[in-house]
């Protein structure tokens, strides 16, 4: 009969920040997976040796010696099983990496008081079923979980159990994109925005020219008459001194220049971002300084384009 198998990878783009809760939610998660898989090992390693005591029981009639088989094949298989059982976290810090059997145990070295860990690293391993996840690894800021078995149960099973751990620890969508996409669009937007802005600001103020440019056309075009020197006079004094009535000066809206400043402002604040913190040791309150500053521009972004359109509504208006 046809099986279906499904990919048992997983891979989430940051900027992740995982906080203690999340972490020892985690070492719980990490915990269970490997009882359960220390389990159904042993239960593998009793089938092996109950089906060696099977086959030896036609060839072997004394039961002593068959005993002492079978605990000496127990024995045997245990060495090799056991060498393929393992469980480790390493946290990242940059320079050093703090190793242990989970990351409770990790968190008790001092080295990591007054640090801000980076990256996170946990695997573990149980006869031939590897299950790895990595936060960070490579300077990356991604989360990354694969999980290995030749038994599609026991694969699914313990990918899906670590999924959930995964996605719930995720970070928002919105975040996602942003981290995916990057500033560089916004920059390069706004690169072309800010030149355009003020040269169409400069071909406002000379549009038309000065009224009084067209008036001197006029009276040269139909010749200077004595009855029209003071005319004349007027007109040169306004083109020397660049003189514009105030009804003709324009005026650009100053939702235009909200709309400039804010866009820089934005493009600053969306350069600015982490890539993977731990919440351990000065991880922590980084985590907390870092998740208000997402609150900022999660309301702050859309709260600036509002503002601009309805200063653009209230300017025509009014």
């Amino acid at each position: 009969m046809a099986e279906v198998e499904y990919p048992a990878n997983l891979e989430i783009e940051g900027p992740w920040l995982v906080d203690r809760a999340a972490l020892d939610e985690l070492d719980q998660i990490i915990e269970r997976e490997f009882s359960v898989l220390v389990k159904r090992n042993e239960d593998e390693l009793k089938k092996e040796v109950q089906h060696f005591i099977e086959k030896r029981k036609a060839i072997e009639l004394d039961e002593a010696k068959l005993e002492r088989r079978a605990r000496d094949e127990e024995k045997s298989l245990r060495e090799r099983w056991d060498y393929r059982r393992e469980r480790r976290v390493s946290v990242d810090i940059g320079h050093v990496t703090v190793n242990g059997n989970s990351v409770a145990e990790a968190a008790k070295h001092p080295v990591l008081a007054n640090a801000t860990p980076r990256g996170l690293w946990a695997r573990f391993e149980v006869g031939y079923t590897e299950c790895e996840l990595s936060l960070g690894r490579w300077d990356r800021a991604s989360a990354r979980l694969e999980v290995r078995c030749s038994d599609a149960g026991t694969r699914n099973s313990l990918f899906g159990a670590m999924r959930q751990w995964v996605e719930k620890a995720a970070p928002p969508k919105w975040q996602q994109l942003w981290y995916r996409v990057g500033a560089v669009p916004l920059w390069l937007g706004f690169s072309f925005i800010a030149p355009v802005f003020f040269v169409v600001i400069n071909a406002l103020s000379s549009q038309g020219g000065n009224p009084y440019r067209q008036e001197a056309h006029d009276l040269l075009r139909h010749g200077l008459s004595p009855d029209k020197q003071s005319k004349a006079i007027e007109l040169l004094l306004a083109l020397v001194s660049d003189y514009r009535p105030t009804s003709e000066k324009v005026t650009v809206p100053i939702w235009s220049y909200i709309f400039l400043f804010g866009a820089l402002l934005v493009c600053i604040a969306l350069s600015i971002g982490p890539k993977v913190i731990v919440g351990l040791g000065r991880g922590e309150s980084r985590i907390r300084s870092w998740r208000r500053w997402f609150s900022i521009l999660f309301w702050g972004i859309p709260a600036w384009i509002v503002s601009v359109v309805a200063g653009n509504l209230l300017a025509r208006l009014l």
